[in-house]
């Protein structure tokens, strides 16, 4: 059993290993599983490359980045405590959300964007400045990426429309599942 106090605990002590700072989103009290996901932006990068067609998150250049050089670059102390969770990503507005996959590290969906970020930490920001940042369920069209404006508010679905898969402007914002038992 690992209750949210030592939960919490346990990731401001991770948080000290270095890289970006973490925030708890949901514990899972039995397994001490815990979503995380960084506080902000760690950087500016396409969903997916140039190119027009459709795109889903099994297949984006974002994801294989997020669980190649970026996981690799995180201290040893976020790595050992990093679990592979099942990512599922719901269809949006008609337009498939891809084949499920298995990451280390993940952008959160319009379901957990709406269900599990407190409005309070929805907006994000890079080296201070607010900026705008992916998810990874579709957009109004098979070639959009869902994403949030700066303010904090959802760009994607029925909402709005989303972003052009292969903008460099888009923010990168990672969630992971770790161990914090």
């Amino acid at each position: 059993m690992t209750n949210i106090t030592d939960a919490q605990k346990a990731l401001d002590q991770l948080n000290k290993a270095g890289g970006p700072e973490w925030i708890l989103l949901k514990l899972d009290p039995e397994t001490g599983k815990a979503l995380v996901l960084s506080k902000d932006v760690i950087r500016m990068l396409p969903y997916d490359l140039p190119g027009g067609t459709p795109i889903t998150w099994d297949k984006c250049t974002s994801r294989t980045w997020l669980n190649t050089e970026f996981f690799d670059s995180l201290p040893e102390a976020i790595r050992g405590k990093s679990l592979e969770a099942e990512i599922v990503t719901e269809d949006n507005c008609g337009i498939p959300g891809g084949e499920n996959t298995k990451d280390r590290v993940f952008l959160l969906s319009i379901k957990e964007y709406d269900e599990l970020l407190p409005e309070e930490l929805r907006p994000a920001k890079l080296d201070g400045v607010p900026c705008w940042y992916w998810l990874r369920s579709p957009g109004y069209a098979a070639t959009d990426v869902a994403n949030v404006m700066p303010n904090g508010v959802l760009d994607g679905g029925l909402k709005g429309h989303g972003f052009y898969s292969h903008c460099d402007c888009g923010g990168i914002r990672p969630a992971m599942v770790l161990d914090l038992s």
